[in-house]
């Protein structure tokens, strides 16, 4: 079958295997879904790869034709855990099962700049490979297709190697960012006056003022203790103190 005959697209989808890292993924997973509705609204078929639980998901949910998958990278990437997925999506390009290999990631700018991208991976563009300045005539061993298909196959991995780490590095400093934020809301929480919970409401509204007095007596059995204030404790009427040892009732 002719690869320029073939109506169906491959695309590797790379997301984090955990949340509390902002819209990382989100953003990412945003793009590829409106990337997805426009091949089906053109009548392409879609394979995906799925590297990265929350994309693993996503993908399931969405009902796309998965074709590999591999989740629970951990911190660090490791190539011998993606290439089984990898080759799959490999494999489907060399038979000609798809007519293009598509990469989706977040690629990592700064610690404060991450930016969801979708790129080419398959063929190769003169972009990604650039244009020799001169002509050279090499002699292979073995021949030249054997040796440039071993070469092309380490650089696709290569390729996709360093999306993986850029994608796990633009985690942790979105999750860094994300616990910074919500570090400074619940400082912020904690430091409000409790003149503002005890402030009457305008016009009566005594549901709104007892509210108010209760959210504060949960925010003080949470520093009881701690408190500059005195807490006497109650006792209901008709009870007796306890008479301590050695004491008679009357000094109590």
């Amino acid at each position: 079958m002719d690869r320029d005959s073939v109506k169906r697209v491959g695309i590797i989808v790379i997301t984090t295997d955990k949340g509390l890292c902002g819209a990382l993924n989100t953003n990412l997973l945003r793009m590829v879904l409106a990337q997805y509705k426009e091949w089906q609204a053109q009548g392409e078929e879609i394979e995906v790869c799925a590297i990265g639980n929350k994309g693993f998901g996503f993908m399931q949910r969405l009902g796309a034709q998965i074709s590999s998958h591999v989740v629970q990278l951990g911190d660090r990437p490791q190539m011998e855990k993606l290439i089984g997925a990898v080759k799959v999506m490999l494999d489907g390009y060399s038979s000609d099962r798809f007519d293009r290999l598509m990469l989706a990631y977040t690629r990592f700018i700064n610690t404060m700049k991450q930016e969801p991208a979708i790129e080419q991976l398959l063929p190769l563009s003169g972009e990604r490979l650039g244009a020799p300045e001169t002509v050279w005539d090499y002699i292979y061993e073995p021949e030249a297709r054997a040796v440039l298909d071993q070469v092309m196959t380490r650089y696709i991995e290569a390729l996709i190697y360093q999306a993986v780490s850029e994608n796990m590095a633009s985690e942790q400093s979105a999750r860094m960012v994300a616990m910074k934020s919500a570090s400074d809301n619940a400082a912020t929480l904690i430091d409000e006056p409790d003149a503002d919970l005890q402030q009457e409401p305008a016009g009566g509204d005594h549901q709104g003022a007892v509210g108010n007095r209760r959210r504060r007596g949960r925010r003080l059995k949470g520093t009881y203790g701690t408190s500059t204030r005195h807490h006497r404790p109650v006792h209901r009427r008709g009870h007796r103190h306890p008479v301590r040892s050695g004491q008679h009732a009357g000094h109590l």
